[in-house]
């Protein structure tokens, strides 16, 4: 099937716009005397607009408007009164420059059909999908992904961008091509009113993680890139000291996201079901064996007792991440230290801490307070925290087991 050749010619004025409807033109762009490149040419008004809408149309000829140069903050008014009014024409398309106004026309003026100039710099076929993607979704933060495996590629950029690939896998759980790409579009609502760490290189990693955790999504477009001859490459890239920057980063971002993220992500999951959905997901249908189950069960006891009062849970969790158990169990398990049996937790640990350092106190006497007696007595509850948490948790852990045995059998 041969594709038909479509002639599309420039106007200015209204003789002129009319004169190339008559030659035939399949379609003409025009601009108005704002919001236009060609400013100081002679060009049309909105009422000229209508009308030439009318004799173009009456001969086949398409219409497109060009309001094709950056659009100033102090504009903006005045552009979405123009784009009210441009909705009830029929014009043809709109052909844009600023990407804040081909966000506009794609989200709230969906009727208009949007074009990209060439001052877009949109030169092929990746770039299209690339602004696509754009169009398609606002929540999701959008990157141009590079041919890593292309002739060409330096060798510390390909080493660099698998280094950066694993890390950001690692604390999102996404698996993109190309994290270390310039190519890339940011939701602003989502992303501009937080406050970052970073300011250089690695701002970029930082973005896109804390994007994920916040609920955005990652796309990937393919996109062509040229790599300059070796002898004419220019980087701003500092081996040295940007890898060591990008590392402390990684390593900032894998703790908030064992002590923050995974437990809050945990937790949210948790709430969204009632107990009964839980206990028949995470344990009665668990593929996890009964003994992993049972460990799981333990090691939440012993930390909602240990003495880290307000990391119990999320130090619980990294520890059954480390040793792979069950990390809703766990979570649960440990929230053993409820307010209501905080007292109880406190009086045993502090007791089984005397029976262990042989101080036989039971009690504890409000006279003659001292920093001496202050330490001994929180020493004696410390310890006996640790050792009265062990043995209610291998006590729990190991009931736990053989109710699991006789309601999950095959495990």
């Amino acid at each position: 099937m041969k594709k038909r050749i479509e002639l599309l010619a420039p106007g200015g004025d209204i003789e002129s716009i009319k004169a190339a409807i008559m030659a035939g033109a399949d379609a003409i762009y025009c601009g108005l005397n704002h919001f236009n490149a060609r400013n100081r040419a002679v060009n049309i008004s909105f009422e000229d607009l209508v009308g030439i809408l009318r004799i173009a149309h009456k001969n086949n000829c398409k219409i497109f408007l060009t309001l094709n140069i950056i659009i100033l903050e102090q504009e903006i008014k005045t552009l979405i009164s123009l784009l009210n009014k441009l909705v009830n024409t029929s014009i043809d398309g709109i052909i844009v420059q600023d990407i804040g106004l081909f966000y506009i026309l794609s989200r709230y003026f969906k009727s208009l059909d949007v074009h990209t100039s060439t001052q877009f710099t949109t030169h092929n076929k990746g770039q299209i999908l690339f602004l696509n993607k754009i169009e398609e979704g606002s929540r999701a933060i959008i990157l141009g992904a590079r041919n890593m495996e292309q002739e060409g590629v330096p060798a510390k950029s390909s080493f660099g961008n698998k280094f950066s690939n694993f890390w950001f896998w690692f604390e999102t759980g996404y698996k993109v091509p190309d994290t270390q790409t310039g190519y890339r579009c940011y939701p602003l609502k989502y992303v501009a009113n937080k406050k970052y760490f970073t300011n250089k290189y690695e701002f970029e990693i930082e973005v896109m993680v804390r994007g994920v955790w916040s609920g955005l999504s990652i796309e990937s477009v393919p996109v062509s890139v040229y790599y300059a001859p070796k002898e004419e490459r220019i980087s701003h890239f500092r081996p040295f000291k940007d890898f060591t920057r990008i590392s402390i980063l990684n390593t900032f971002l894998v703790f908030i996201l064992l002590l923050y993220i995974k437990p809050r992500n945990l937790y949210r999951l948790i709430r969204r079901k009632s107990f009964k959905d839980f206990l028949k997901e995470n344990v009665l249908q668990s593929t996890d064996s009964n003994v992993k189950m049972a460990l799981s069960v333990t090691l939440g006891i012993f930390m909602g007792i240990a003495p880290v009062w307000g990391w119990q849970m999320m130090i619980a969790l990294f520890f059954a991440h480390v040793l792979k158990l069950n990390k809703a169990v766990t979570l649960i398990a440990s929230n053993i230290s409820l307010p209501p049996v905080i007292p109880f937790l406190l009086y045993f640990s502090y007791v089984t801490g005397g029976y262990i350092l042989g101080t036989g106190k039971a009690t504890l006497s409000l006279s003659n307070i001292s920093f001496e007696k202050v330490y001994t007595d929180l020493f004696q509850y410390l310890v006996g925290s640790l050792a009265f948490g062990a043995m209610l948790a291998v006590v729990v852990g190991a009931i736990s087991f053989l109710l699991l045995k006789i309601f999950r059998r095959g495990f």
